[in-house]
């Protein structure tokens, strides 16, 4: 990704049945059940977990904060642009950094 002629980050884009998607699938499982006795709820939980068995790819965003960037709001409007065209192209669940779980409409937890 970049910002002018700058990166500033990657996108890694997994299929489904593939050793890399298992592998980022099997850790946001243990993320969720770790956050569970925090934050969420069975039902959450149950959400997530069904989401995530139902999943057909896994798109994930690497963001560095680059030198040339002061503003942290300039890159989460462009970061802001990417999950609204993935929410208008698939269903899905979004979750930043250690941040809540989101789908379209609603946090999660």
């Amino acid at each position: 990704m970049f910002y002018s002629d700058e990166p500033f980050g990657y996108i890694d884009i997994f299929r489904a049945r593939t050793p890399e998607f298992e592998r980022e699938t099997e850790k946001m499982l243990a993320y969720i059940e770790l956050q569970f006795a925090n934050y969420g709820t069975l039902e959450s939980v149950e959400y997530l977990k069904k989401a995530f068995s139902n999943a057909q790819s896994i798109v994930i965003l690497r963001v560095y904060w680059p030198s040339f960037l002061p503003e942290q709001r300039a890159m989460f409007e462009r970061l802001d642009l990417i999950w609204n065209w993935l929410f208008d192209q698939r269903d899905g669940i979004v979750q930043v950094d250690n941040g809540p779980f989101n789908d379209k409409n609603r946090t999660i937890f």
